[in-house]
């Protein structure tokens, strides 16, 4: 019986001991000490993945704020993420899910990294243009899309439909060229139909965008809607005119 109580009073500390990283993070934060806020947040997650929600929105939020506020600095550090930008709006949006008291302080804070979010989906997107395989596409441009669906939902603006509907046009024209997959005619017209989905809504917002115009003019075409596709030239010889 005494082996079981100290056994169970073990567990219970190590369990409490666990989520306590989130307490010294916190004061880490507020004293400035970043780097050691991120590592508390990660040893709390590691080590505690059953943490209420009050606590885990905790160290959502204050992980987030970390890595801004180092990204604000100008601090170079590893901690901050590959990808951080895009890991300061998971760790942000997670900490609003699970408690909305954040949520007027992360909605400002996000959309002031706007463009820094929007820079880095477009440099994946530049970098996937030339993804020849299925592999490379899901690798470059499945992060991509995601990070421009983040930031669609932070401001939702005519550049970032835009872009959507090059990455999904990007995405068709590869498997278009993939003659070898049985099933890589039926991938590249559901890239197009997503494609035309982005590209008809950056359109409503900038009527004038020749490059929408002329690509929704391409997909009709290699979606066989000759109609829209008859559509779209005229509404660029009219512009042109």
């Amino acid at each position: 019986m005494r082996a079981f109580l100290i056994v169970f009073l073990s567990f219970s500390f190590l369990i409490g001991f666990s989520q306590n990283f989130v307490s010294p993070g916190i004061i880490a934060f507020h004293s400035g000490a970043f780097e050691r806020t991120i590592q508390d947040m990660n040893k709390a997650f590691e080590t505690s993945p059953d943490m209420n929600s009050d606590m885990r929105s905790k160290a959502y939020y204050y992980r987030g704020m970390s890595r801004l506020n180092l990204l604000k600095s100008g601090k170079s550090s590893a901690i901050i993420g590959s990808d951080p930008y895009h890991a300061v709006y998971n760790d942000l949006t997670q900490a609003v899910a699970l408690d909305t008291r954040w949520k007027e302080s992360v909605d400002a804070e996000l959309s002031l990294i706007y463009s820094q979010l929007f820079t880095s989906a477009k440099q994946k997107y530049d970098r996937g243009v030339n993804a020849e395989t299925e592999i490379e596409v899901n690798r470059i441009f499945g992060p991509a899309i995601t990070q421009l669906e983040a930031v669609k939902k932070i401001r939702n603006t005519f550049e970032v439909n835009e872009l959507l509907g090059k990455s999904h046009e990007a995405i068709g024209v590869m498997f278009d060229q993939l003659i070898d997959d049985q099933n890589a005619q039926a991938k590249a017209l559901s890239a197009y139909k997503q494609a035309l989905e982005f590209y008809e809504y950056a359109l409503e917002m900038n009527p004038g965008s020749i490059g929408c115009i002329r690509a929704l003019a391409y997909i009709s075409y290699r979606l066989g809607d000759r109609e829209r596709q008859s559509r779209y030239a005229d509404m660029e010889a009219n512009i042109g005119g």
